[in-house]
């Protein structure tokens, strides 16, 4: 996983995955699929916010996280925010998924 080392941007999004494959080097084994997974932690405030908070003297903690996000999806309970603003019915914001084929091999689940 790589993310930036400037400031709060990681916490903006600014982070993702790599896969990387040596030149040369084989697999010890076949696989069918590559899955790749991204766990993350999710604030509901502005990356302005987290560092200014962070910055103040003195120094105030910001908190844990409010989410959890798996491939950056995850779930919220919308019921306690103004009308409008969270839509749990949207698609994009259904659980990330991941499907396994039994008898299939994959690099996580071999």
């Amino acid at each position: 996983m790589y993310h930036s080392h400037y400031g709060m941007q990681r916490e903006g999004g600014l982070y993702g995955m790599i896969n990387v494959s040596v030149p040369g080097v084989t697999e010890p084994f076949n696989y069918d699929a590559d899955h790749g997974i991204i766990l993350s932690d999710w604030y509901h405030h502005s990356a302005y916010d987290q560092s200014t908070t962070l910055s103040s003297i003195p120094f105030q903690w910001i908190g844990e996280p409010q989410s959890l996000l798996i491939n950056g999806k995850g779930n919220y309970n919308c019921s306690g925010l103004t009308p409008g603003i969270c839509n749990s019915t949207n698609p994009q914001c259904s659980p990330s998924t991941l499907t396994v084929i039994p008898g299939n091999l994959s690099v996580k689940a071999c």
